[in-house]
């Protein structure tokens, strides 16, 4: 059957007491391992508290607990309680002395909280309870279950104090404490504009000691507190000092039977807050990721220069400035590198010209003067000061200008006469001349940058002359400029 609570259930500080112990929704995470373990969620630093007090009778208690805040983890704490009285009388079942004797209690606690998100936390607290009364003991384990929400201003806690209850056997007797269930609420106010009252309220129940009711009032001004609370038996008051680094708490309660008792805890903190912690843990990631683009950096920048000199001592250029564009892109953005592009695409387009100056000679000189046009007019527009390129370009355009009817009828005489053949008739010579006609106009509209009409042109000359080589080489590149310009997207 369920026993009586324990005496150690009321709370770990005086702040805890002077409340009456209606705890259930409130905040603060130094009681939280004996009013409700959710609040263990809400513990911003690192805290440790510790009460002490002479009761009535001879008897002593103290609470000592400790919160430690995680990152990512929840909250963690520990505590410990005893209550003892040093000399009872004892008496048999007829009333008479058999002699004093002791009594004690003790309880270790280690509990845990984490907040669930939207405002909703949970937590829950192991604990090892160890009763002696004269030479008689036990020990037991329990665990309580709690949980803290919010609507609005008013903050509401659940607790399942025993939700595992701690069974100790005396002798013959077992004792067993009493699962209980808790409910309560907090409401902040604000009194003018220095004072803010925060009112408790709390019930609880269970099958042993039926219902129970608790309320307080705080009323906090800086960091100064008055407190009053009912623990459903007996009033009780108190105040507190709250600073930064300690909290200084005191309570006086007021028994019908007991009569007064005086409580004082006192309350350390340290360490950064969760937030400045967070924000830390942020910067060190920041800077971690910072460091390791640096480092990816350099040896990306390191790859391509290495690169880069390797093509430019085998003579590809192209290849080269490429990679050095590669390394300015990964941060080579320094004078160096940018002078390095620059000379390099300087070369790259001295190479690119004198490339096309030579290939226009050899074809010149082959009499593939088509070719050795349009190589001509590409060594004039990589360079275009160059007087060669545009001596060669004139050059080419006069070969086509000197290659008249005359010319043309002569030479195929002299081949016709070579092999043979009579002379040209009237109408062949026509047929010649009209070739050389729309040879000459199909490669001015070429040079022009017209290869759709040129290509046109070139046709009608295979039609008036199929085996015509010049003709056919010409028509195959016209065609071919076409479809790059198709391939770019320009439209005729």
């Amino acid at each position: 059957t369920g026993g009586l609570e324990s005496p150690l259930a009321a709370g770990g500080t005086a702040r805890a007491l002077a409340l009456g112990g209606a705890l259930a929704a409130d905040d603060r995470a130094l009681d939280a391992l004996w009013t409700n373990p959710a609040a263990l969620s809400q513990a911003a630093r690192c805290e440790a508290s510790f009460l002490g007090s002479q009761l009535y009778g001879g008897a002593a208690q103290f609470h000592a607990g400790a919160v430690l805040p995680t990152l990512d983890s929840g909250t963690f704490s520990l505590g410990l309680a005893h209550w003892g009285v040093g000399e009872l009388d004892g008496r048999d079942g007829e009333n008479r002395p058999t002699g004093g004797f002791s009594a004690s209690s003790q309880e270790v606690l280690a509990g845990w909280g984490r907040r669930l998100g939207r405002g909703l936390s949970a937590g829950l607290a192991l604990k090892l309870d160890h009763e002696k009364v004269a030479s008689f003991s036990g020990t037991g384990f329990g665990m309580d279950l709690g949980f803290q929400g919010r609507v609005g201003r008013l903050s509401w806690g659940l607790s399942f104090r025993n939700a595992l209850a701690a069974q100790m056997k005396l002798r013959f007797q077992e004792d067993r404490r009493p699962e209980t269930l808790i409910g309560g609420g907090a409401l902040p106010l604000r009194l003018g504009r220095a004072w803010t009252l925060t009112a408790f309220l709390q019930a609880e129940g269970s099958s042993r000691m039926g219902l129970r009711g608790r309320a307080a009032a705080e009323f906090e001004r800086g960091p100064g507190a008055l407190r009053l609370g009912w623990d459903g038996e007996s009033p009780a008051k108190g105040a507190g000092l709250s600073l930064p680094a300690f909290s200084l708490d005191y309570a006086l309660l007021l028994r019908s039977d007991l009569g007064a008792s005086h409580r004082a805890s006192v309350a350390v903190l340290w360490g950064s807050g969760l937030t400045a912690r967070r924000n830390q843990r942020s910067r060190a990631r920041e800077r971690f990721l910072a460091e390791h683009i640096e480092k990816t950096r350099a040896a990306r920048l390191g790859e391509h220069l290495a690169s880069a000199l390797a093509f430019e001592e085998k003579g590809d250029l192209a290849s080269a400035l490429r990679e050095v564009d590669s390394a300015i892109t990964w941060g080579g953005t320094g004078t160096e590198q940018v002078e390095r592009r620059r000379l390099l695409a300087l070369r790259l387009e001295e190479s690119r010209y004198q490339a096309a100056l030579a290939r226009a000679r050899d074809q010149f000189q082959a009499e593939r003067t088509i070719e050795g046009l349009v190589s001509a007019q590409e060594a004039l527009g990589l360079k275009p000061e160059s007087v060669e390129a545009r001596d060669l370009l004139s050059e080419g355009k006069r070969r086509f200008r000197d290659l008249d009817v005359a010319r043309a009828v002569k030479q195929a005489q002299d081949k016709m006469a070579s092999q043979g053949v009579p002379g040209l008739s009237p109408e062949e010579a026509s047929r010649q001349a009209r070739i050389k006609g729309l040879m000459d106009e199909a490669v001015g509209l070429y040079l022009a940058g017209k290869p759709r009409e040129a290509a046109e042109g070139f046709k009608k000359v295979l039609e008036l002359d199929p085996a015509n080589e010049e003709a056919k080489k010409n028509l195959s590149k016209a065609l071919q400029d076409v479809i790059e310009l198709k391939k770019k997207g320009v439209r005729w």
